[in-house]
């Protein structure tokens, strides 16, 4: 088994210097006749983690398609450190409930994808931040689900992008590999310094990874929740679970 990486408890996020700021200011997008989302302003400060939750259909997925860049606003605007965001968000590496990995590629050449240069850890470097650091050479096809998506993981970070946007990036993984993804993930965000958005219906996920909550509702923002517990973060620890009931209510009252 792999275990998850373990940051101290009495450790802080490093300074983002690498972070970016995303600002959305009344963002709307229709398709066709059908509206998705309304008059959404968003501020997400650099180095920042925050979580986007709510029933589905209520816009998630497709604000975050909107801040990576794969989709237009209909109306309203997007700005990366104060930049206007015209097509795909060059700052951005995203990460899906797939794993998306190109089944013709070694796992070492799925990683090498997203390097940059000049900022990159090499692949071995990224793949051993993983917990796959004998597995370059391998065929996807030979992984398990939950190592299909460390390779991901890689991928999106190899480069040190400024903005990470992570879309149910564990909705597919069993309760253990989920658990020790979420580790992961908080432990490489904490030593590499970005700005995390998460997509997720899985609220004790959002408790547990995000600086802030936001619930959306039918297409708009309707509430927001700091998440003030000291971090590592703890599931039997009673904040959690009363801060996880309230978002857990909120979400449930929603339309």
């Amino acid at each position: 088994m792999i275990l998850p990486l373990r940051v101290d408890a009495t450790e802080q996020p490093a300074t983002p210097n690498n972070a970016v700021d995303v600002s959305l200011s009344r963002v709307s997008k229709s398709f066709g006749a059908r509206s998705v989302l309304r008059d959404v302003d968003l501020f997400v400060e650099r180095g920042e983690f925050v979580a986007l939750v709510g029933r589905s259909g209520c816009g998630k997925s497709t604000l975050l398609r909107l801040i990576a860049g794969l989709e237009t606003p209909t109306a309203g605007s997007i700005a990366i450190d104060a930049q206007p965001l015209a097509g795909v968000n060059a700052w951005a590496r995203m990460m899906f409930q797939d794993s998306r990995l190109l089944p013709w590629l070694r796992v070492a050449e799925n990683v090498a994808i997203g390097q940059r240069p000049g900022r990159a850890w090499s692949v071995d470097e990224a793949l051993a931040k993983v917990g796959l650091a004998d597995r370059g050479r391998d065929w996807p096809a030979t992984l398990s689900g939950g190592q299909r998506q460390r390779v991901a993981l890689a991928r999106a970070l190899i480069g040190h992008p400024p903005l990470l946007l992570l879309d149910e990036p564990l909705g597919a993984t069993d309760a253990l590999t989920r658990i020790e993804m979420q580790s992961l993930i908080y432990s490489l965000w904490k030593n590499q310094p970005c700005t995390a958005i998460l997509v997720t219906h899985d609220i004790e996920e959002a408790v547990m990874l995000a600086d802030r909550v936001v619930v959306l509702e039918q297409g708009s923002i309707r509430d927001e929740f700091q998440v003030n517990i000291p971090r590592p973060r703890d599931r039997a620890d009673g904040s959690f679970s009363r801060l996880s009931q309230r978002l857990l209510e909120r979400v449930l009252r929603s339309r």
